[in-house]
């Protein structure tokens, strides 16, 4: 479902007298909230974790020599796991309170960390330029144009509407519906993670 039919859902499964919203645009009222509801809800249960596999990206930054900071990606919210290189060499991660105080100032990048400028560091910087590669986790997907499609599977999808539900709950003092949607969520949750996040129980190796 994209944006707008997750809205309509909302509005008909809260039992909202009347139908639409026609659009997710210029709404006022009871239509307004429900459009707002839906938009929250999204970003809300995507921030429940960050490691949400549909959110993961590669990454591959070309950096020059002497660089003492990198841009992320704008999306970028926690690297993935500790598999970065600096062309041919694997990197370490270091968090930024472990970096040696006596760290050359130059030469061939052995570690990588997070700034808390949120700038990545290479350790030390290099030397030559080359290319920062690995992978990391985007921040949440927001909803904007009524055609906008949730990266959730369309089986999973409900998981937005409970969560909106509890927004409408509050908002109507309807703890009956509260208490549903919450337990709803939860098990979408539990779910959303078995099948969306990966498996760290998962071990292995090439040959």
């Amino acid at each position: 479902m994209d944006f707008l039919a997750l809205c309509q859902r909302l509005r008909a499964r809260a039992g909202i007298s009347g139908s639409g919203p026609a659009s997710v645009e210029g709404q006022t009222g009871e239509m307004a909230r429900v459009v707002d509801w839906v938009r929250d809800a999204w970003v809300d249960l995507q921030s429940v974790r960050a490691d949400w596999g549909p959110l993961w990206r590669s990454l591959s930054l070309p950096v020059p020599a002497g660089a003492t900071a990198i841009e992320p990606p704008a999306d970028w919210r926690i690297p993935s796991g500790q598999r970065f290189r600096f062309n041919d060499r694997a990197l370490e991660w270091v968090r930024y309170d472990n970096v040696p105080e006596a760290l050359p100032a130059s030469g061939e990048p052995l570690g990588l960390c997070l700034r808390p400028d949120k700038k990545l560091l290479l350790l030390p910087a290099p030397t030559k330029e080359g290319v920062l590669t690995g992978g990391y986790y985007a921040q949440p997907q927001r909803l904007v144009e009524g055609e906008d499609t949730p990266w959730l599977p369309e089986h999973l999808q409900d998981a937005i509407i409970y969560q909106a539900l509890i927004y409408y709950a509050v908002y109507e003092d309807a703890p009956e519906i509260y208490q549903d949607a919450q337990l709803k969520r939860e098990q979408y949750l539990q779910r959303m993670t078995n099948e969306l996040v990966p498996d760290p129980l998962v071990t292995g190796a090439l040959a």
